[in-house]
């Protein structure tokens, strides 16, 4: 959903792209050891940028969405929403995915990204080998990630993976424990 009219608000968001740093990343994903930028990372390093250039967003739950709204001084306003249906429906689970929604949503609705430039050398790198997947915490992981590829597709699980920096070969060795855990 939008406004009629974004033409203020697009070229708001424009020069906020114009003059944004990419985001640090300031926490670390305990089970690969990979970095990340943090929700409150995230709103720290764009809330100035946001505020000078008259932009400001909000983000609610409602009929069982995350929708973030990013508004402009003017008026103007876009709109984008997306499912809450965690797997596990303890506190803690889904405030862990809430913020998960929460950063992919702000961040995308800005246009933003939070991977550190490298000018495309680790794309000319060859990838490395996968560390073996530790069996106890991150098989859980690791069989969610599975179960969303069989029952979402390619797209739902790269979108997983890309939350936790998995490389191919760990991929692969999803599908072969998944393939084990339905013999």
């Amino acid at each position: 959903m939008r406004s009629e009219s974004i033409k203020d608000l697009a070229a708001a968001l424009a020069n906020f792209q114009g003059i944004t740093e990419p985001i640090k990343k300031d926490a670390v994903n305990p089970y690969f050891k990979s970095k990340y930028a943090s929700l409150s990372g995230i709103i720290e390093g764009i809330k100035v940028d946001l505020s000078a250039n008259g932009l400001s967003y909000v983000q609610i739950i409602e009929d069982g969405k995350l929708i973030t709204v990013l508004m402009h001084n003017s008026g103007q306003f876009i709109e984008s929403s997306i499912n809450i249906a965690p797997e596990k429906k303890d506190i803690q689970s889904l405030g862990s995915y809430l913020t998960y929604l929460r950063r992919y949503s702000l961040s995308a609705i800005l246009g933003i990204a939070t991977e550190e430039d490298d000018d495309g050398n680790n794309a000319k790198k060859a990838e490395p080998r996968a560390e073996p997947i530790k069996p106890a915490a991150d098989m859980e992981i690791m069989l969610h990630c599975a179960e969303i590829m069989e029952k979402q597709g390619k797209k739902a699980a790269r979108a997983f993976i890309a939350g936790y920096s998995l490389n191919e070969a760990q991929v692969n060795e999803i599908k072969q424990i998944s393939l084990k855990y339905e013999e």
